[in-house]
């Protein structure tokens, strides 16, 4: 069966914090903050790898290894080696 590609405007539902990616912030999950100010929203807000360590990790694969794109598990290869 074909993979139905998803509309760019389609965000799934999120089941924890708030999530900031890039400029974006992906809102947190209904049920637990339904009575949450914005200010507390703002509070929780998190972003994964503000230091770019995974962006280290892969400049560290290409370097050493001739390896080279985006991926999520470039600390788990870099260990690895």
């Amino acid at each position: 069966m074909p993979a139905v590609p998803l509309a760019p405007a389609v965000v799934p539902d999120v089941l924890g914090l708030p999530v900031r990616c890039g400029g974006a912030v992906l809102p947190p999950c209904r049920l637990n903050f339904r009575t949450a100010s914005a200010a507390t929203v703002a509070a929780c807000t998190v972003e994964p790898d503000p230091d770019d360590i995974e962006g280290a990790l892969l400049e560290r694969l290409r370097r050493e290894r001739g390896v080279s794109g985006d991926t999520l598990i470039a600390a788990a290869l870099v260990r690895a080696g």
